[in-house]
């Protein structure tokens, strides 16, 4: 996949050609869904090289594809269709708990805005539970 590593800047590539427009343009801190999977954590962006980890790994370890290769693959970028709104009431993702989730109300704080910004709040109990079991591979 990448040919050499020059430095921590820079890296190059081998010949790849492929059309950018299958997806909106990905941003570092985007999530990448497929069903069944963990999902992907976009952290960098070099040219055409994404780098990624996935949630909810034991490890730290990080991948690198181009987003062609992400597509064939199957995976497409999370695109949240419910925002919270402030007090109201939902539901974080929690693969450490015995219920899979916990219940939280929306104040708009930072722990808040984190939670969400990686996928973990949802407006249902089910659709939190889902979540968390996926992150474990049940």
């Amino acid at each position: 996949m990448v040919d050499r590593l020059h430095n921590h800047n820079t890296v190059v590539h081998g010949r790849i050609i492929f059309n950018l427009n299958y997806m909106r343009k990905l941003k570092e801190g985007d999530m990448l869904k497929k069903e069944g999977q963990s999902d992907k954590k976009i952290l960098l962006i070099h040219g055409d090289l994404i780098f990624y980890n996935f949630i909810g790994a034991l490890n730290s370890l990080v991948y690198c594809q181009t987003q062609k290769e992400l597509e064939d693959g199957g995976w497409k970028l999370d695109e949240p269709d419910w925002e919270p709104e402030m007090n109201e009431t939902f539901y974080v993702a929690n693969s450490g708990v015995e219920d899979f989730f916990h219940e939280s109300e929306w104040l708009n704080h930072d722990v808040d805005k984190i939670r969400y910004a990686r996928g973990l709040c949802f407006k249902t109990k089910e659709e939190a539970i889902v979540k968390a079991k996926s992150m474990l591979n049940l």
